[in-house]
Formats: structure tokens, sequence, C-alpha cells
């Protein structure tokens, strides 16, 4: 490509995707292997009788640490292989690296990327469904934007729509559906939108290639305008803005907990995913855990981890931070989120979607109804003007609350007063030890 086109990288050619790469290609489930790689297990103290349990399905917890041990392996070589050269490929060339890995949790593979991206894809997530909120596919939104955040990338993105129309006609795709997909991504911090697909033509089996289409063949393509004026309009504000936050959940390298994120994302609770393996990078003192623009009081753990991230819990623990474990403090967890959730009347919501961001000095309040109902809620800030990036209408507001009425598939940017704001933790006496390392 380079030889052919290189006066337009750049310019014309701002960067090259990769879409899901994968080690064995699709089809039937094989067992990577290539040159090399029994000297790299050697060397990470995997023995030869250990191959044994990369066939072996017995379930026992020796197979699943070998089988573990195994992946790490294999996705490390990957990295060097495929997406580390291609980054820096990229990058001596004048144009990015764009794309997204194979699964929706492989959050560790995003930090080659220069734009980290993901897939919506299959109807893994869906309007009238709790896949939304439950399940590792719902993690994929804040797996870009979170990587994207702790790293210091200005854009994140998603691949979006593809085989997204009705299981029994998949051409069935409205523009309400494309509306809540696109809200579902942008109250997760997404700020790039790569439809899927726009295709020429759908004569013949063209048809069947990844339906639907989303461009000038769909049912909608005469009012497209006014979707990707909403598009530009959202991506515009979540662009070169910070997400506010005292939370966060810990995560591995491909995998991201949704057990602690349901409860925050229904009690209207900002967080993100902060990987183990930042953990060195952060900068702990003084009770929080600092990374990039946020910083952290509380970290809520789910799951395992190893003796290397212990020195850095242990540290903010002992500095004053707050170490919750979700599967003993999951109680507690809903006693923080309930004296948290001060910006919303304290009425069940749990089809409500809000997220904090601070831009320029201003704080915007993005609300999203993620359901199939109408939401009625009292906002308790004093809100200063409404915009409505759909219609491009923004509406002066003021009073010390805002009744907040959605219909679904709505959403509205509410610009706040930036001292109303705060973080109710500090309300509470946390000196009790709630989480032993």
């Amino acid at each position: 490509y380079y030889s052919r086109l290189k006066e337009y990288f750049g310019n014309t050619i701002i960067g090259i995707f990769t879409d899901e790469p994968m080690i064995c290609g699709r089809g039937p489930q094989k067992i990577p292997w290539t040159s090399g790689l029994l000297d790299d297990l050697k060397r990470n103290d995997f023995s030869l009788s250990d191959l044994y349990y990369l066939f072996s399905d017995d379930g026992t917890e020796k197979s699943k640490s070998v089988k573990k041990l195994y992946d790490s392996i294999v996705r490390n070589r990957l990295q060097k292989s495929f997406y580390d050269q291609i980054s820096k490929w990229c990058g001596s060339h004048n144009v990015s690296f764009i794309g997204h890995p194979e699964k929706s949790t492989d959050i560790a593979l995003l930090k080659h990327f220069d734009i980290p991206c993901q897939d919506i894809v299959w109807r893994y997530v869906a309007p009238g469904d709790d896949n939304a909120i439950k399940g590792p596919h719902s993690t994929m939104a804040k797996c870009a934007s979170d990587s994207a955040r702790h790293r210091g990338k200005r854009r994140n993105g998603n691949e979006c729509f593809g085989c997204c129309g009705h299981t029994d006609d998949p051409y069935a795709f409205t523009f309400e559906d494309m509306k809540w997909y696109i809200d579902w991504l942008f109250v997760r911090g997404c700020n790039l939108v790569i439809p899927h697909a726009f295709f020429y033509s759908i004569r013949g089996k063209r048809k069947e290639e990844r339906p639907p289409d989303v461009g000038m063949n769909s049912s909608f393509w005469n009012d497209y305008k006014r979707i990707s004026d909403y598009i530009k309009r959202c991506c515009a504000i979540n662009t070169d803005s910070v997400n506010v936050t005292d939370i966060a959940i810990l995560c591995g390298d491909d995998d991201l907990p949704w057990r602690a994120a349901k409860i925050l994302y229904e009690s209207q609770i900002e967080f993100n995913y902060l990987e183990y393996s930042l953990l060195k990078e952060c900068s702990i003192s003084e009770g929080r855990c600092g990374i990039g623009a946020n910083s952290y009081k509380i970290l809520i753990v789910d799951g395992v981890y190893s003796d290397k991230e212990y020195p850095y819990l242990s540290l903010f623990k002992e500095t004053g931070g707050i170490l919750l474990d979700y599967e003993t403090c999951s109680d507690f967890i809903g006693h923080i989120l309930e004296s948290s959730r001060t910006t919303v009347d304290l009425v069940e919501n749990k089809d409500l979607r809000i997220s904090h961001i601070r831009k320029y000095n201003t704080d915007i309040l993005f609300c999203v109804n993620e359901g199939e109902a109408p939401i009625s809620t009292l906002i308790k800030e004093r809100v200063i003007e409404v915009l409505d990036a759909e219609s491009g209408n923004i509406i002066s507001h003021s009073g010390d609350e805002y009744l907040l009425t959605l219909k679904p598939r709505q959403s509205l940017h509410l610009i706040v007063e930036q001292k109303s704001l705060r973080s109710s933790w500090r309300k509470y006496d946390y000196r009790s030890s709630y989480f032993e390392l």
C-alpha cells in the first residue's frame, strides 16, 4: 500500500484498520503452536508433562492454571509478532494503527493501537435485553474508552451494527435501533463511530455479507443526516473531555468483571476499568490512585489478583484508599452507591445511564434512557442549559433541581454548575477494614 499510495499517507489515509485477528483463523477450535513456542513455555516454568492439560477437559485447578499460563504466553507472542510490529510500522509511516482485537474483553491488546476500538456485532448487546449491562460483551465499550483514557489516547472507537438486525430478518434494523446502539456507546465514553456497513450494492449474494446495510440501502437513508449530525455532536463532546469518577473496577488483561459494573450502571454511578498491569504506572498517595486525568478513591476487586499487584493494593489501602472485594463486600458496595447517588433522586431508575463529563471546565451530565419505558426523575443539581444533541436545540434553565424526562431512545446533555457536584464518600467513615489483603 505504501509503495503505491505514500503521497496520501497521513492526509487522505489516516490509519490502517485491523479487524479481530485470530491466531488460528476462523473455524474449529485449534491449539496454537509455532516454532520457538516450546522455548517460551520452558522459560515460564511450563514442563513437557503440562502439555497433557492443553488437551484435557478434566476441570481440575491444575488444568485451569496450565491453560491460563499457556494462553498468556501465546498472547505475548501475538503482541510481539503482530500488534507491536504493525503499530511501529504505522508510527513510522505517519498513519494511526486502528482496529480491535478478537475478544470484547481484550483490553491489554488495545495498548498497541493509536485509536483503540471494539466491535458491536451479532446483537451481543441489544435493546430490550439485560445483556446491555450483563455478561462479558457488556464491557466492550468501556474496554476501548478506558484503555484510551488511561493511556492518553485522544480517540477510541467502535465498529458497530454488523449483524445487529433482528434474528428473523437481518435487514430489520431501524433508525431507533441505531440510536439505541450509539447512545449505548456514547454514555460509556466512545468518541469515534465506525458504521458497519455501507454497501454499494446488495444484489445477489452481496446481500448476505454481514447485514444490515446502514447506508444508502437502509430504510432510513433519507433521514441519515439527522443521525450523522447527532454522532458528530456527541463525538465532539466526548473528545478531549474527562469523565469524573472516584471509582475504578480492577481488571485483567482479557477479563473485565461486569457484576459490580451492573450495580454501578443501575445506580447512575460513574466508574472506569483499570488494568492490574497499569498499577505500576499509577501515582498512589493520600488514599488515591491516579493515572492520566483520572484519580480513584475506591478500587473494586472482583476476582483474584496476583503477588505482583499486592504491593500497589497494599500501599493504596495503607494511605487511606478504599479497597473493596465484590465477593465479600457486595452489600457494602450497595451502601456506598446509595450514599454516593446524590445527583439523582432516590427512585428506581435502573434503565437510566448518566455519565459525568468535564470538558474545558464545563461539567456535563449525559443522560440516556437505555430501557423501553419512559423515565422521569429529579436531578438534584443546578442545571444551566439542556442540550438535545439530536435536534441541536439548547434550552436555558434555572433552579436548584431539574426534572429529567426521557422517552425510550432519548438522550440529553445537562450543563451543570461545577461547584454543585460533589463526591459524597467524604461524608462517611471508611477507616474500618473492608478488604483483607
